[in-house]
């Protein structure tokens, strides 16, 4: 079976999430998605996520929070993905590796449907939508209290 593991970032200082732009040699090339990529056999969630991002970013952000997202099997059972949210505070991104990433773009959760965005990641904004949305505002909330304080 394959494994794979990604992850949405939101930053709710920002009050955005970043997407990855997938390279132009990648499947489903430019298309908009999670960071993240396969896992290696001897992996874990938080190994396989902190190496996937390094790779990506060049750094594995100071995160807050780690939310699980969704679990997607295909039909065979032989590819899952386990994507999560990964709440940041402040993070900027000052490189991306271009092997697999082309861009990068932050955005707001609301406008994110409206782009060009890799098939599986579409499915699953059409299934956990309120999900994100009550994490964002959670999270979002939680930084503007925070920052009153």
């Amino acid at each position: 079976m394959i494994k794979c593991i990604g992850c949405l970032i939101y930053d709710c200082s920002k009050d955005m999430v970043l997407l990855q732009q997938r390279g132009k040699n990648c499947s489903y090339p430019m298309k908009l998605g999670l960071w993240g990529g396969k896992m290696e056999q001897s992996e874990d969630f938080a190994t396989a996520l902190a190496r996937e991002l390094r790779e990506e970013l060049g750094v594995f952000p100071e995160y807050e929070k780690l939310y699980p997202l969704d679990t997607f099997l295909s039909d065979d059972s032989k590819f899952i993905y386990y994507s999560f949210v990964m709440v940041v505070q402040g993070f900027e991104v000052k490189s991306i590796r271009k092997e697999e990433t082309f861009d990068f773009v932050w955005m707001p959760l609301n406008l994110i449907k409206r782009l060009n965005l890799h098939p599986g990641f579409r499915k699953t904004l059409e299934k956990k939508m309120e999900y994100l949305d009550s994490i964002t505002q959670i999270e979002h909330h939680k930084h503007l209290k925070n920052k009153l304080i």
